[in-house]
């Protein structure tokens, strides 16, 4: 059972890339959201482009299988893609939201 709060983040270790290197991401998921937790990645260096091309890669060979409808995310199978290890959460929200009655996120 995996507990978090808004503005925390995890390390992860997927070893099919690497299994000595940990990097952190924020999870982007609300923590009401029971069932997983979510983060998104964004190609930006070795590693992440090493993971775009290891999921792609693992994608193609679920569809060369016949493992189900490809064009809507829910039919892929994610649980049979890769082995990650999370490690976490850490961190937390530095802002008081619950002060406030409104409040405004933007994101770039």
């Amino acid at each position: 059972n995996f507990q978090f709060e808004a503005g925390q983040y995890v390390f992860i270790c997927i070893p099919a890339i690497d299994f000595t290197q940990w990097h952190p991401f924020s999870i982007s998921s609300a923590p009401h959201q029971g069932g997983s937790v979510m983060i998104h990645i964004r190609v930006l260096g070795d590693w992440t482009r090493k993971l775009y091309k290891y999921v792609s890669h693992r994608i193609e060979q679920q569809k060369a299988n016949g493992h189900g409808q490809y064009g809507r995310s829910k039919s892929i199978k994610w649980n049979d893609l890769m082995t990650v290890f999370v490690e976490g959460p850490y961190g937390q929200l530095q802002v008081p939201l619950h002060e406030y009655q409104s409040v405004i996120m933007i994101s770039g």
